[in-house]
C-alpha cells in the first residue's frame, strides 16, 4: 500500500534534489545575485512558487515564509540561512547545498 506525500513534502524532497544537483549556482548573503546565483531559501523558492496556488502566492512574504512549504519551522529557515552563508559567532560554518540537503534530510526522518 502506498502513502499520501503532502504538498509540503513534495516540495521539500525536491528542494533537497536541487541543492544536491546545484551546488554550484550557491551564493551567500543575499537570495540571489546578477547572476544565475541562488541562496538555499533561494533555491527552495524556485521550486515552491510553481507549486503554489494563486491563492497560497497572495500575501505570500518569500523571505519570512518561503520554508514553511517545504515543513520547515521558522528556527529552521533561520538556520538553513545560517548554514548557507556561515555566522562564526553563532557557530555556524558556511555549508554546501549537499551539507544543507544532508541537515534538511536529518529534521525529517
Amino acid at each position: 500500500m502506498s502513502r499520501t506525500v503532502s504538498k509540503e513534502e513534495l516540495v521539500r524532497l525536491g528542494w533537497i534534489t536541487e541543492l544536491r544537483r546545484q551546488g554550484d549556482r550557491q551564493c551567500t548573503n543575499g537570495a540571489y545575485t546578477h547572476d544565475r546565483l541562488v541562496c538555499a531559501l533561494g533555491l527552495l523558492r524556485e521550486v515552491a512558487l510553481p507549486r503554489l496556488s494563486p491563492e497560497e502566492r497572495e500575501g505570500w512574504d518569500e523571505v519570512a515564509d518561503v520554508g514553511a512549504f517545504a515543513g520547515l519551522s521558522e528556527n529552521q529557515s533561520t538556520e538553513v540561512t545560517l548554514r548557507n552563508d556561515g555566522d562564526d559567532e553563532l557557530g555556524f560554518h558556511k555549508h554546501t547545498f549537499a551539507e544543507i540537503a544532508d541537515v534538511v534530510e536529518g529534521w525529517f526522518k
